[in-house]
């Protein structure tokens, strides 16, 4: 047992962990006391301590832990010393805060949160010393690498990981009841409890503050914020190509910025377009079920547009302002942004990308036919600075959101080992705007839960 500024620590904790490329283990790990014990040693600054008890699952949490050519982020030396630096992913990741070093929590104090608040923890981190650290960018434009804690640590970032922590991978969340994460305090972020919530559903909706903000990163690289007063009308029409769970959160985000915006929902998966659109109250005419065997550069050229939207008839001849891919990497290839562009996307509009992996050969986004008709090309691929906006709005859909929340039973189990491996094992054709959501430390929610 660790003592860690008066937080009792174990020394193990039963993990999920990653002990080869796409094979995860239920074990004993160690737990970070040994990351507090080094930061302490070295300028404090992994200190304050998060005990998880919910996990939302990403397929970014899969990606960090397949083989080197397809991991993510590129080159991250994932496995190490299993036994000194268990691989445990995790990073949607609810929790509560259970103690820290004086300095950490005098910190969160002044953010309104204190031992036993609900928090929801960002697992992108840079240096902290760098001057786009300095400036308060977020932790993915730092100069001197990113680590993304239950990820991986870019090949950049391992001396300053190193150095901070005592460790080049940090663990992530998926941890069992006597397990914790040991982060910086700046990367916690207090959720609204008002008053405590009517369901364990409804309480891990808020897991869904790192997708949520990855959304708003959309948006702001787009300009939704001020495209009513740079284009002069409110009502862009945005096609959101996958309506699984990024679609669905980008919908949701795209309307609280934009309310008359027009969103129209494209997907194979009949099952994810009911649900992306009746959560964002997006009429039938605007959904479009893609025929699965259809190429998709046939399926999102105009007549394939045409067709599938009952929204359009035969005379129109521009479609949209923006498309969002919120697809599976490989969807939209680089040949189908092109035929977007040429044939979809009105003069002056935007493509965005949330895809991790780039869009492939096809695309030349410099080339003179989309600079002189104003296209633009932006991405979203990180959360950035952006919790705070996710979690309002959270707290104010968070009913909406508990129906889209599905809690896998038996906690730290084979079936969520199984999903962290593969990415979905036999939960996949129950994926898409379904999020799965593990309880790994029921007793930490108890207190959170209304009383019927």
């Amino acid at each position: 047992m660790h003592d860690l500024n008066g937080y009792k620590a174990a020394e193990s904790a039963l993990s999920l962990v990653a002990t080869a490329p796409n094979t995860v283990e239920i074990r004993n790990a160690r737990t970070p006391a040994d990351i507090f014990y080094h930061s302490m040693k070295n300028g404090k600054r992994w200190t304050a301590i998060v005990e998880p008890c919910m996990v939302a699952f990403c397929p970014t949490d899969t990606a960090g832990i397949a083989d080197d050519e397809h991991r993510f982020p590129s080159g991250s030396s994932r496995f190490r010393d299993i036994e000194k630096e268990p691989t445990i992913q995790g990073h949607e990741t609810l929790g509560v805060l259970v103690g820290g070093s004086d300095t950490a929590l005098n910190y969160l104090s002044n953010k309104g949160m204190s031992v036993g608040s609900l928090v929801f923890v960002d697992n992108n981190t840079g240096d902290g010393e760098c001057v786009n650290c300095l400036r308060g960018r977020a932790g993915l434009y730092c100069s001197n690498g990113t680590l993304f804690a239950g990820i991986g640590t870019t090949t950049e970032a391992e001396g300053w990981a190193y150095r901070q922590t005592g460790r080049i991978q940090i663990p992530g969340s998926y941890v069992g009841s006597e397990g914790f994460m040991v982060m910086p305090p700046e990367k916690l972020y207090a959720v609204q409890a008002n008053g405590g919530f009517s369901s364990l559903e409804e309480l891990a909706s808020n897991t869904q503050a790192d997708a949520l903000a990855c959304a708003f990163t959309t948006l702001n690289a787009i300009g939704a914020k001020h495209w009513a007063d740079d284009h002069r009308f409110d009502n862009p029409k945005v096609l959101i190509i996958g309506a699984g769970k990024i679609g669905l959160h980008h919908g949701s985000a795209l309307l609280s910025c934009l309310p008359n915006a027009q969103v129209f929902y494209a997907d194979i998966n009949e099952g994810n377009l009911g649900r992306a659109s009746k959560f964002n109250n997006v009429p039938s005419d605007r959904q479009y079920l893609v025929d699965s065997k259809e190429s998709s550069g046939t399926a999102y050229g105009k007549e394939g547009i045409s067709r599938g939207f009952k929204f359009f008839n035969d005379e129109v001849k521009q479609l949209f302002d923006w498309v969002i891919d919120c697809s599976m990497h490989g969807v939209v290839t680089g040949k189908t942004i092109e035929t977007l562009c040429n044939e979809v996307i009105i003069p002056g509009g935007v493509f965005a990308t949330t895809n991790h992996s780039g869009v492939g050969e096809g695309v030349d986004a410099f080339s003179s036919q989309y600079l002189l008709r104003g296209i633009r090309f932006v991405s979203g691929l990180s959360p950035l600075n952006n919790y705070g906006r996710s979690i309002d709005l959270i707290a104010k859909r968070r009913g909406d959101l508990a129906k889209e929340m599905r809690l896998i039973d038996g906690g730290l189990s084979s079936l969520t080992a199984n999903l962290l491996a593969t990415g979905g094992g036999e939960l996949r054709t129950q994926m898409g705007a379904t999020t799965f959501v593990t309880l790994t430390n029921p007793d930490l929610v108890n207190k959170f839960i209304k009383k019927p």
